[in-house]
């Protein structure tokens, strides 16, 4: 049987700029300073985390799996990506959707992170940039815009919704997305609180590491639940006493050459090993040899822009 996966995961943080921005629009419309940022206020801290639309990308982590049919091992890649450039982050995670070339006959499955609306915080993301791009407003200086001629054909396939519970990325109850906690009833991690922290300090590492744990989490829930709904037996063997084999998930792949990055606004992205996230991810970027990323050995691809 053939198959086609992907969990979604992002780090977000309460986008100020975007606080602002709204402020002053409902200023321009006749909103005295105090209503409009009262109305803002009371928006943004209804909820934790913020409404999606209060939310900004700083961190972005995928997991795909694809597999031809059932007798051959399936292939599973992870990808991973932080900054302070959240154009650049959203050509990033459909980077990842191209992986699995993503088609109305062929949609890919995604489990999706952020407590189930990884999708929705994309789409909402894309469209925001790509409004601003049509109208000539400009969100962030030096923010990447969004690569339309490789990107667009996927963002058309994901705003589709003439099949309502088949191929449709904008109903949670389709046939496409995927949350375990549906059926496991575990919380997802709150990685927003984390996320905050690690913004300010510009701890990229940690945020690359932080994305990495909640979409292994997502990842591995959902593929379980998977195989528990096709009956997929956890052992096999003879039931007459004959040797078994453990069928027991193999490690999760961290992301390896050109599929890391730290995406800095108004600079050139850099691309990131995986050895050393993993070795400064858990101390502050103050306490280690390297202070900020721009410090940290880099190399440059640059036939796969973000």
């Amino acid at each position: 049987m053939k198959k086609k996966y992907m969990a979604l995961q992002f780090a977000t943080v309460l986008d100020r700029e975007k606080l602002e921005r709204e402020t002053k629009k409902m200023e321009a419309a006749g909103f005295s300073r105090e209503e409009a940022e009262n109305f803002i206020l009371e928006k943004s801290e209804r909820t934790s985390p913020p409404p999606i639309s209060f939310q900004r990308i700083v961190g972005v982590y995928g997991i795909i799996l694809k597999q031809k049919d059932s007798g051959e091992p399936p292939v599973v890649r992870s990808f991973a990506a932080a900054g302070s450039n959240e154009g650049s982050l959203v050509n990033f995670a459909f980077r990842i959707f191209a992986e699995l070339e993503p088609s109305k006959k062929d949609p890919p499955v995604v489990f999706c992170g952020n407590e189930g609306y990884a999708m929705q915080i994309l789409l909402s993301k894309t469209n925001e940039r790509t409004l601003a791009e049509r109208s000539g407003i400009v969100l962030r200086s030096g923010d990447n815009s969004f690569i339309a001629k490789n990107y667009g054909n996927t963002l058309s396939l994901f705003l589709d919704t003439s099949d309502k519970f088949g191929t449709n990325y904008t109903n949670k109850y389709s046939k496409v997305l995927f949350d375990p906690r549906d059926f496991d009833s575990l919380y997802a991690l709150p990685v927003h609180i984390a996320a905050g922290r690690m913004f300010r300090e510009k701890d990229w590492y940690g945020m690359l590491n932080l994305s990495r744990r909640a979409c292994e989490d997502i990842f591995l829930r959902s593929v379980n639940i998977l195989d528990n709904q096709k009956n997929t037996g956890i052992k096999t063997g003879d039931d007459r006493g004959g040797e078994e084999e453990s069928l027991m998930y193999p490690e999760l792949p961290a992301p390896g050459d050109k599929c890391a990055f730290v995406t800095i606004t108004g600079k050139k992205h850099r691309a990131v090993k995986w050895e050393d996230v993993e070795k400064y991810a858990t101390s502050r970027m103050s306490e280690t040899k390297i202070k900020t990323v721009e410090e940290a050995p880099a190399l440059e691809f640059p036939e796969f822009q973000l």
